[in-house]
């Protein structure tokens, strides 16, 4: 469990994504994208007092070495 870290979640929270993802490959732009939604995941994990969150968009934003979406489940 990630969120369980503390290191790693202050690491996550104070990342800043660059200005310009437009000019890193395919696999990195994807890679930005996945650590943005963590970003946005953990802050509402952090400020909501619901019991789950949709971790759906983090999910979707996992990739291969080739930067194509990894269907998860299959």
């Amino acid at each position: 469990m990630y969120f369980m870290n503390h290191d790693f979640v202050r690491e996550v929270l104070s990342y800043q994504k660059p200005t310009d993802i437009s000019k890193f490959t395919k696999r990195k732009q994807a890679s930005i994208e996945l650590v943005n939604q963590l970003k946005s995941l953990f802050s509402f994990m952090i400020l909501s007092n619901k019991k789950y969150v949709d971790p759906s968009l983090v999910i979707r934003n996992i990739v291969d070495e080739q930067g194509e979406p990894i269907r998860i489940g299959d």
